[in-house]
C-alpha cells in the first residue's frame, strides 16, 4: 500500500464525493495542439512521448524513457487496441464502444487471458462519470478492484476526483484518495490523460473526452496515506498551450508533514 501511495505522489492529481455544481457540456476544442513529450524533472525523460499519423490520430505512446511502449490499432477514428511492446509485459488493451463512447476495457496478457477489465460511465451531457476496474481471482471471477470518480465545476473541468481502491484480501487493503482542483486558469490542458490512469499502470486514452480544458493553480490531496497540498504557475505559448509548469508541493501528514520540494515539467509539440 505504501508503494501505491508512493507512485501516486509524482504525478500529483485527482478528486472528492462533494455536491457538484450544475453540470454544462465540455465541447471539444475544434483545433488540438498535438503534445509530443512530456518532461518532469528528476523522473526518466521522456516521461512521456507520443507520435502520430497524418490524421492526427496517436499511433505510438511512450511512458518513463520507453519503461512501456505502445502502439495503436483503429477502426476509423476509434482506438481498438493498444499493445505495449516493452520488456516482459506484452499486454494488449481492446477498447469497446457503445454510442460512440468506450464503455469498456480488456486486459489482455500474453496468454490472451483476459486477466482485468475496466467498465467507464458517463453523465447526461456526455463527461466521463467513473472508471470501474476489476481483476480477475482465477475461477472465482472478477474482484472489483477499483472504483474512480469525477465530479466537475459548470465550466466543464474536473472538480473532484475519487479513487476509491476496494478491499481484496491477501492482494490489496481499501484505500481512498481524493483530489480537489481550484483556481483554474484559461490556458490550454495538455496532459488531462494522466487523471485516467496511476504511474504504475497501463495508460488510458479517451479522445474527445474532456475532463480538464484548463489548468488548476492548486490541487490538495486527502484522504488515506499521504496527503499534500500543490501550487503551480503555467507559462504558455502564442497559442495559449502549456510550455513550462512549475511549483511546489507541501507534505501536510506523516512524519515529514510540513516539508516542501519543487516541481518542474516542460511541454513539447509538433508544429
Amino acid at each position: 500500500m505504501k508503494k501505491f501511495i508512493s507512485m501516486w505522489l509524482l504525478p500529483l492529481v485527482f478528486a472528492c464525493n462533494k455536491k457538484s455544481d450544475p453540470i454544462v457540456p465540455a465541447p471539444v476544442p475544434v483545433v488540438e495542439k498535438r503534445l509530443k513529450a512530456l518532461n518532469w524533472q528528476s523522473l526518466p525523460s521522456p516521461y512521456y512521448h507520443f507520435a502520430y499519423d497524418n490524421a492526427g490520430r496517436i499511433v505510438s505512446a511512450s511512458h518513463a524513457a520507453g519503461i512501456r511502449n505502445y502502439q495503436f490499432t483503429y477502426s476509423g477514428s476509434n482506438i481498438q487496441e493498444v499493445k505495449n511492446n516493452a520488456g516482459p509485459n506484452q499486454d494488449r488493451l481492446l477498447y469497446h464502444y457503445e454510442n460512440g463512447k468506450v464503455t469498456a476495457i480488456k486486459y489482455i496478457n500474453k496468454e490472451g487471458e483476459n486477466y482485468q477489465r475496466c467498465f467507464l460511465a458517463y453523465n447526461e451531457v456526455g463527461q466521463l462519470k467513473s472508471m470501474e476496474w476489476g481483476t480477475k481471482l482465477g475461477a472465482v471471477g472478477f474482484a472489483q478492484q477499483r472504483t474512480v470518480s469525477f465530479v466537475y465545476y459548470s465550466a466543464g473541468d474536473v472538480k473532484e476526483r475519487r479513487d476509491q481502491l476496494h478491499a481484496i484480501p491477501g492482494l490489496q487493503e481499501e484505500a481512498l484518495h481524493v483530489d480537489l482542483f481550484e483556481n483554474y486558469d484559461q490556458g490550454n490542458c495538455a496532459d488531462e490523460f494522466m487523471l485516467l490512469h496511476n504511474p504504475n499502470e497501463h495508460m488510458i486514452f479517451l479522445p474527445g473526452i474532456r475532463i480538464q480544458k484548463h489548468n488548476p493553480a492548486k490541487i490538495t490531496r486527502t484522504g488515506t496515506g499521504l496527503q499534500y497540498s500543490s501550487e503551480y504557475v503555467y507559462v504558455y505559448d502564442s497559442k495559449g498551450w502549456p510550455i513550462s509548469k512549475t511549483g511546489k508541493v507541501r507534505l501536510n501528514s506523516g512524519s515529514n508533514a510540513g516539508q516542501e520540494f519543487q516541481v518542474n515539467i516542460g511541454y513539447s509539440y509538433y508544429d
